[in-house]
Formats: structure tokens, sequence, C-alpha cells
């Protein structure tokens, strides 16, 4: 494990989360009963959705583990805005245990200016997490963020339930969180947490640039955490639940690692049982796999692939948008539109300024398989 890993994860743990199954099955329970409180209707032919989560925006200072991802970030709001793309951001978009509001709005401009455009046409939605609960406030939110979004109204909730049907034919709902609920609610824990992280941690990362937020950090907890919001959904018949908070992206309750041995796998008994021509076509798939899971796995320790094993046989109900402020300046998203959710990044494979789309499924087929 390389140095900075070591000191990144001894500090990071310090002020990290601290939660239970129970504590965060209740607090699932109370912000699924105010998203009840909040719907929205979404088409899912015709309604466009892109979901980001986690941005941490600072002060564009070593501290900020923002500042690699900006481009990418206002480069893709751009891209959904013109496609006619509604916007979602999942909470912690800004890194408030670690720096003043003030501070951040000042020196991450371009990327409030981008997402103003949604909200100036009422196609952006917003929720708080724990990095930026203060929006939980609204005297606070109107002194100290609306002036960044202009006259119109801006409204920053923990939880929204989208009421997906398929031309006029209801389908489910889609309940959006942050996914921190649960944690960091015993014993002032919150508080120790932001002492940490704002006068030991920070510090730290403007003198040396070290980074929590690689993929690879606190694997073990992600999934502990994911199996938690797993276990919780899975018990609600015609629910799907999407989150951010772990940092790490779930597609159809398996995480990106885990479906992308699913896929070798199969590419790999195919081989052998196909003509000339279409064994071709799925080497080249197998190769094109292989290269993208060795890329992925590059940025993992043996200690952390062996914890990152899937749940069996899980059905398709939990998703998580990954973050964008992985260490690397790579984003990721999940895409709602024409039918389909996707788990995308961005930039693509070679550097260019359009998602890559990392996994692929039919919206209604979901919500079919959890209705059974």
């Amino acid at each position: 494990m390389s140095k900075q890993n070591f000191i990144a994860r001894a500090l990071c743990s310090l002020g990290g989360d601290k939660y239970t199954k129970e504590s965060t099955e209740a607090s699932l329970q109370d912000a699924f009963r105010k998203a009840q409180n909040n719907t929205v209707h979404f088409d899912i032919q015709n309604d466009k959705w892109i979901l980001f989560s986690d941005l941490h925006k600072g002060a564009k200072n070593r501290a900020d583990d923002f500042r690699r991802c900006e481009e990418h970030y206002v480069t893709a709001l751009n891209h959904y805005f013109k496609e006619g793309y509604s916007l979602c951001v999942m909470g912690d978009a800004e890194e408030l245990w670690e720096e003043f509001p003030g501070t951040v709005i000042s020196k991450t401009n371009a990327s409030f200016a981008a997402e103003k455009r949604f909200h100036d046409e009422g196609r952006y939605l917003r929720l708080w997490g724990n990095h930026d609960e203060i929006w939980a406030n609204s005297k606070t939110v109107a002194r100290l963020l609306q002036p960044s979004y202009g006259q119109r109204h801006l409204s920053i909730l923990e939880s929204i339930l989208l009421e997906a049907d398929d031309r006029a034919q209801p389908l489910g709902n889609i309940l959006l969180i942050h996914g921190h609920q649960g944690t960091q609610n015993e014993g002032g824990n919150n508080d120790f947490s932001k002492w940490i992280l704002h006068n030991i941690w920070r510090p730290v990362q403007v003198l040396t640039g070290f980074s929590c937020n690689t993929p690879a950090t606190d694997w073990r907890l992600r999934r502990d955490r994911d199996k938690i919001l797993y276990q919780w959904v899975v018990n609600k018949p015609g629910l799907v639940l999407i989150a951010g908070h772990t940092h790490a992206p779930v597609f159809a309750s398996y995480t990106h690692r885990a479906r992308l041995i699913s896929k070798l796998s199969t590419a790999r008994a195919n081989i052998e049982t196909l003509s000339e021509e279409r064994r071709t076509e799925e080497i080249h798939r197998f190769d094109k796999l292989s290269s993208e899971l060795q890329t992925l796995e590059g940025k993992l320790d043996a200690e952390e692939r062996q914890a990152s094993e899937p749940l069996e046989n899980p059905l398709p109900c939990y998703f998580n948008t990954g973050c964008c402020s992985f260490e690397d300046g790579d984003i990721t998203g999940i895409e709602m539109s024409v039918g389909k959710i996707r788990l995308v990044r961005w930039p693509d494979d070679n550097d260019n300024p359009r998602p890559k789309v990392l996994q692929e499924d039919s919206l209604k087929e979901i919500f079919q398989a959890l209705n059974q």
C-alpha cells in the first residue's frame, strides 16, 4: 500500500462514517416518508435525467478534491443542458466541513454558472448531504446560496421520489437520497468528524495533495454501507434507490467491478460455442472488457479486490452515482433517458469530452423484475 493511501486512510477513518444497521434503516424510512411529499413525475421515454453526487467543491487549493474534476463536470453539464436533460445534484456538492461557503462559491463559479442554467429553466433539483448539511436550513440557503442561482426560488431537500411511468402506465418509484442517512448521529461524532477534517486533514492535504477520494479508499466500508442500503430497499417492492455518499459506483446492485467480471465470464464461455466470424467479434469484446477491468483493478490493492465481492443474485433495486471528485479527474454519474438507465463516466476512454457508458439497462425491465 502506498504511503499516500496509508496516511489518507488513517486520517479519514478518524473523521469517517459511524453508523449502525438500525440507525440507517430508521433514517432511510424517514427519508422515504419525506420524499412522498416531494414527488416528481418521470416519463421514462420522454424525460431525461442526469444524476451527479459528491462534488465536494472546495477552495481550489491542494485540499480541494474537486479541482481536478471541475473541467469535466462543467463540460458534462453543458452537454446535458443542450440535450434537454434535467439535473439532480445529490448532496455533498460543497465541501463545507473543510471550507467556508463564501470561499467555495467564489472559487467554483464556473460550476455554479453551469448549474444555474438548469435552474433557470426549471430543470434542476438538489439534495443536501452530510458535508453540505447546512443547506437543510432554508434560511441559510436563501442567504448564502440563492444569489448564485438567480431570482428563481432554490429549494434543497433531503429526499425526492420520482414517480416513473411508461406511456402513462405506472411502473414504480425511484427514491433519490444522498445516502448518508443514519450516519454520524450518535455521541456528537458529527462535530468531531468536522473538527478532524477541518483542523487536521485539510492542512495535510494542502501540504501534500493527498486525497481520500480515490476509488480504492475504504472499500470495505463502502461494501458494508452498500449492503445496508440494498437490504433496506429490497424489501420495498417496486422501489429503486439511487444514492451517492460512498463514492463507489453501483449499477443494478452490482459494483462496476463485479459487473465486469460477470461479463467476462459470459464472454469467455461464448467464445467456444460461436462460429468463426462471431468468435472474432466476441474475442474483441472480451479484450475490451479485460482492458477495462485491468484499468479498474490497478486502482485497488489485493485486500480491496477481495472485499468488493458482490452479493449473490441481487435484485436490480440499488444504484450509486459514484462521485465527481476522483483523484484522477474522472467523474461518474447516472443517466436516465429513452427508457434506459446508464452508469456513465466522463471523459471517455480516450479522454474525449463525452460520456463513456459503463453499464446500461432497461428501466421497464428493472421495474418488472422488482414487481414479480
